[in-house]
């Protein structure tokens, strides 16, 4: 089988990648391609090297990454692409190119060469607000390889993807949203998070120095969240707050004003792995149940999971044994200065979730479980 994983990247990570190495957008496919996995942002290439693991072929696809997505081009061209859209490219102007990549009907067509180029067997969409199902059912009626179209969705459902007509099975680590799926007459499947184990590899040391930390988004999404932390963080000083926000935050001065930065990927891990406690709280559309991505970053750098409680925590993880849970700010500051004058405690928890994590909840399990319901689904589909 063949796997053709689509995923976006926020924009201001792309800004501060390029920022940091102005003379990288120059470069060739493949070394704008390592830079950026090796950034170890979001899932980087998580899916497809574990599922090469598994003896899989698997691509990744950064659908609006325009300096990767344009240098793709420059190299191999828009392949069997109508002559009318290689004529609206000037090529013999190569500097100016950002201006037309950026259009979406340029970037649309970028993905359907590289569809068309790879031939796979299966797309895997982690894209759906980008890549929507018009695109896909376009896709689908040129490119005769394709057998499954699987989404995944954890996130605010937009107008633009409540069109589920490109999928054959959406899969979401939100129960609630796997529900939605299924009442508008899409199969959906319960499918977790992870962490990526190779990540131990690259990390750097400082000796805890942080006693407290978090590293994530503001948004209207996290409004309850905000007022949490806004209510912990002000009694801690050795604390650090990272993160990318919209200006929901105004209504919480005192925690904008403590947000340091961003920290995105191996400076995330970073942040964690030198923490005594991590912070978690999850979003409104999260509803009752614990999906974020932090549960399984903090654990498996071996950081303290301080989370908000949520019915399927326990199916997850242990509570007071591998993570501890808060249903108020109040008792979130009183586990804080708890943990942190119990070191041995402390320890000991965080030991047993990095144990657990990496036990149950490694990107290598994770596209093991993937195999065996893609396994399903196409032998339902034929």
């Amino acid at each position: 089988m063949r796997f053709l994983i689509v995923n976006t990247d926020y924009s201001v990570f792309i800004e501060d990648m390029y920022r940091n190495d102005p003379g990288l957008k120059n470069e060739s496919f493949d070394t704008q391609y390592k830079a950026r996995m090796d950034s170890l942002f979001g899932t980087a290439n998580f899916y497809s090297m574990n599922l090469k693991k598994l003896g899989y072929k698997a691509i990744d696809i950064i659908f609006n990454h325009e300096y990767l997505q344009k240098r793709w081009v420059l190299e191999n061209g828009f392949y069997k692409t109508p002559k009318a859209i290689l004529n609206r490219i000037p090529w013999s102007r190569a500097p100016i190119l950002r201006r037309y990549f950026s259009t979406p009907d340029i970037m649309s067509e970028i993905f359907k060469a590289q569809v068309r180029y790879y031939q796979p067997d299966i797309i895997y969409n982690m894209a759906m607000e980008s890549v929507t199902s018009p695109l896909l059912n376009k896709i689908r009626r040129e490119v005769g390889s394709i057998k499954l179209v699987i989404g995944q969705s954890a996130s605010q459902i937009s107008d633009r993807m409540k069109d589920l007509s490109g999928y054959d099975l959406i899969l979401s680590s939100l129960p609630n949203q796997v529900e939605y799926f299924k009442e508008n007459g899409k199969p959906s499947e319960y499918f977790k998070l992870g962490f990526e184990s190779q990540v131990l590899n690259k990390l750097s040391e400082r000796e805890k120095a942080y006693d407290l930390s978090f590293v994530g988004s503001f948004s209207w999404n996290h409004l309850e969240g905000m007022k949490t932390m806004n209510d912990v963080f002000a009694n801690f000083k050795n604390a650090v707050i990272f993160g990318c926000y919209d200006n929901s935050i105004d209504r919480f001065p005192l925690l904008k004003k403590r947000i340091t930065g961003h920290a995105w990927g191996l400076d995330m891990y970073n942040i964690y792995y030198n923490s005594k406690i991590t912070f978690n709280r999850h979003g409104t559309i999260d509803g009752n149940y614990a999906s974020s991505m932090r549960l399984f970053e903090a654990t498996g750098v071996g950081a303290l999971l301080l989370t908000d409680y949520k019915d399927n925590l326990k199916d997850l993880f242990e509570i007071g044994k591998e993570v501890v849970t808060y249903k108020n700010a109040k008792e979130a500051v009183k586990k804080i200065k708890y943990y942190l004058e119990h070191e041995d405690e402390r320890e000991k928890i965080a030991k047993a979730g990095q144990k657990r994590t990496l036990k149950d909840h490694t990107y290598y399990n994770r596209m093991q479980e993937l195999v065996d319901i893609v396994k399903k689904y196409i032998e339902y589909i034929r």
